[in-house]
C-alpha cells in the first residue's frame, strides 16, 4: 500500500482497472470525466506458502489486501480475465479473481475482459508486448514511469474502460 494519490474526484466519478496475480492486485484509478490517472497502487496479497494446501485461505487472504477501501465512489472497473496455458496457474489467478470482485461493492459495474480485447480497445495491438504496454502507457500517463509493468497494465485496462463508457 502507499500508492500515489493525485487528486480529489467527486464521489461515484471514476473508474478501476485491476490487473490481479496470486501475490498482489494493481490497481490504476481514473476519472471518468477526462480519463487522467486520480491514484494508483499495488496490494501484496499476504504470503501464505505455508497453507499452499488451503486454496480456500489463499483467497480469503485477498480481504487482508485492504484494496477494498479505495473501491468507494467507483463506478465502473475491469478486471483482466486470467488467460494463459497453465490451467493450473490460470485456475489459481481466477480464484483470486474470483475474490476480489466478491469484494467489490455491488453498486460498481463490472465486467472481465480479456488481454488482447483491451489491448485493441486502446489502441495496441492485440498481441502487444510488455515494452509496447509500457511506452505506450508512459506517453499517456507519464506519471506511470518507473512503475511496475503491473500497474501499467491497470492503467491500460481503466483506459479501456474509460473509452468503452465514453462510446456508450
Amino acid at each position: 500500500m502507499g500508492g500515489l494519490f493525485l487528486g480529489m474526484e467527486p464521489v461515484r466519478s471514476v473508474i478501476v482497472g485491476l490487473d490481479i496475480s496470486t501475490r498482489l492486485i494493481a490497481m490504476v484509478t481514473i476519472s471518468s470525466k477526462d480519463g487522467s490517472i486520480v491514484r494508483f497502487d499495488e496490494y501484496a496479497i499476504p504470503d501464505l506458502k505455508h497453507l499452499d494446501r488451503n486454496k480456500a485461505e489463499r483467497c480469503r487472504a485477498v480481504a487482508d489486501t485492504g484494496f477494498q477501501t479505495e473501491m468507494s465512489g467507483v463506478v465502473a472497473a475491469y478486471v483482466e480475465q486470467p488467460m494463459g496455458r497453465q490451467v493450473k496457474g490460470v485456475a489459481e489467478v481466477e480464484r483470486v479473481v474470483g475474490a476480489v470482485i466478491a469484494a467489490i461493492p455491488r453498486e460498481t459495474c463490472i465486467s472481465l475482459i480479456s488481454p488482447s480485447e483491451w489491448k485493441k480497445i486502446v489502441g495496441l495491438k492485440g498481441n502487444a508486448q510488455k515494452d509496447d504496454i509500457r511506452e505506450f502507457a508512459d506517453a499517456l500517463y507519464p506519471v506511470l514511469q518507473n512503475s511496475s509493468q503491473d500497474l501499467h497494465d491497470a492503467a491500460m485496462i481503466a483506459r479501456a474502460c474509460y473509452i468503452e463508457g465514453m462510446s456508450q
